[in-house]
């Protein structure tokens, strides 16, 4: 396998952020119709596991698991990473379910390589991010849990290695990771981690679907949460550049808002507190370089520092921003308001 240059794709990425001007006299588009070809595709096979089928009892349950196309062998074609979670019966009965990786054929078909790969870490998955942190040509993958994270290293041969542990991005055991991005916040070349967490949930400590007044929908028996429930606190991880990543949370102003360090369930009177995030994209990635080095995303890099594929991105992005809007970026906070 050889380093892959910028592709055709990566010039269509970026020009499909710029804003498209009407065509004189053009008709409007036919119906779109999409067609279901899992079964054909060879994607049938991988079931999503997220609590019981029938009877949820718990927020978590009711949540499903993110997916990144994205070429991990560097052949042109875009492969699919699904994320999967797990339940409470299978962790008590011992079986373990995992993420699943489908390699394209490059005839509309796939071929599951997830065991081949090395991806075989088993937990309650939420969502993923791809990017190449290392900068050695390939696409790393980091996967976020209702637990302990997981960074998938790319060895560029077809297969990965779990270095979460290593690296210092595993986090506590305690915390529910769901969105999360790669960015270059600081410029230096290097990408950077970011991760939103959701909030502090314990199925010890939160009562089943009905059984508190922010559990029940029109007298309908549901998941308790997110009301209820405070909200994680959101992390930040500086890319050292030895293959270890430091967190940079307090410093960078990500911890902010605050949630507590342990879970509770407060039945009435309920007041939002932590993040509650749930996702992170390209705009909110952008958005932290901006308001973390307090300057645009449209100026200069350092010299002598290598612009990452997330800042050429970025650059893109806040062209095309100010060419729609007359800004050159944004400043939203990388989380999501707490709602179901």
């Amino acid at each position: 396998m050889t380093r892959r240059a910028p592709s055709r794709r990566d010039l269509l990425w970026t020009l499909g952020l710029l804003p498209l001007a009407p065509v004189a006299g053009a008709q409007r588009s036919q119906e779109v119709r999409f067609t279901d070809v899992a079964a054909q595709a060879g994607l049938a096979r991988a079931r999503n596991l997220s609590g019981d089928p029938v009877d949820k009892q718990f927020l978590i349950e009711e949540m499903g698991g993110g997916v990144a196309l994205f070429d991990f062998d560097n052949d042109g074609w875009l492969d699919i990473f699904l994320v999967n979670g797990s339940s409470f019966q299978g962790a008590a009965s011992g079986r373990k379910s995992t993420s699943y990786l489908f390699r394209n054929n490059r005839d509309g078909t796939f071929t599951d390589v997830t065991r081949k790969a090395g991806l075989t870490y088993s937990g309650w998955g939420q969502g993923c991010c791809v990017g190449d942190y290392d900068n050695d040509g390939f696409d790393d993958l980091f996967v976020s849990y209702w637990g302990r994270n997981v960074l998938y290293h790319n060895n560029g041969n077809g297969t990965f290695t779990n270095v979460s542990e290593k690296a210092g991005v595993a986090g506590p055991g305690g915390r529910w990771g769901a969105g999360c991005c790669f960015l270059d916040y600081d410029r230096d070349g290097r990408l950077d981690l970011f991760v939103a967490n959701y909030v502090h949930f314990d199925p010890k400590q939160v009562p089943r679907a009905g059984g508190a007044a922010y559990c029940r929908f029109n007298e309908i028996p549901v998941p308790c949460g997110p009301q209820g429930l405070a909200g994680g606190t959101n992390v930040l991880y500086r890319n050292r550049g030895d293959g270890t990543f430091e967190d940079v949370s307090e410093r960078s102003g990500i911890a902010n808002p605050r949630g507590p360090s342990s879970t509770s369930f407060v039945p009435r009177n309920w007041r939002p507190a932590g993040s509650y995030g749930m996702g992170a994209t390209l705009r909110q990635a952008c958005s932290i370089t901006t308001t973390t080095t307090a300057r645009s995303v449209k100026s200069e890099s350092r010299p002598g520092a290598r612009l990452t594929r997330t800042a050429r991105r970025c650059r893109a992005w806040a062209w095309a921003s100010a060419t729609t809007t007359g800004t050159g970026g944004s400043t939203s906070s990388a989380r999501t308001s707490p709602t179901r």
